[in-house]
């Protein structure tokens, strides 16, 4: 059974989840947010977020860890939230090394697109909220979650983005 710890990192709420695989079928077992207090400053909000992620790690004692990795563009709306963003994900990989000794599975939201969906919709972040509850749903039930909503983007990125690692493990030597 191969475990994977997906995270969608961000500034305030980060997404997670945990799935796992043993015969091919990708399963969901748990998944859930990470807060991070806006009040705190940028290295406090990251030390705080740093001993989350760990003890997330502690508990859930996945094979790998799948981070959303950013895709910087040239007319990016807010360079300021992403730059934090990046701290967030810099943190996370740091986490992520010391605990299991490997590097983490980093994969952009494009590439998670790419591999969920066969084609790009204007509504990316709806249309991978109902992909992942069509996918998932009999796995969302289990663990109480009845469906998705738009303000659980987080997960369902989370959720999109650890289904997508199982296919990256193929390249894996």
């Amino acid at each position: 059974m191969t475990k994977i710890l997906a995270l969608d990192g961000a500034t305030r709420t980060c997404g997670v989840a945990l799935l796992q695989s043993g015969t091919g079928l990708v399963k969901l077992s748990w998944c859930g947010n990470l807060k991070l207090d806006e009040e705190m400053s940028i290295p406090a909000r990251l030390d705080d977020f740093s001993k989350q992620f760990d003890d997330l790690i502690a508990r859930h004692t996945p094979d790998y860890i799948a981070i959303e990795d950013l895709k910087f563009n040239a007319g990016a709306p807010n360079f300021g939230s992403l730059t934090k963003v990046a701290m967030v994900i810099g943190v996370a990989c740091q986490v992520a090394y010391r605990r299991l000794g490997k590097d983490p599975i980093l994969i952009t939201a494009s590439t998670v697109r790419g591999i969920i969906m066969n084609t790009a919709k204007k509504n990316k972040k709806a249309e991978t909220r109902r992909i992942i509850n069509g996918r998932f749903k009999d796995d969302l039930n289990l663990i109480g979650v009845k469906n998705l909503t738009s303000k659980q983007e987080d997960i369902s990125d989370a959720i999109a983005l650890g289904w997508s690692a199982f296919s990256k493990l193929k390249d894996k030597p």
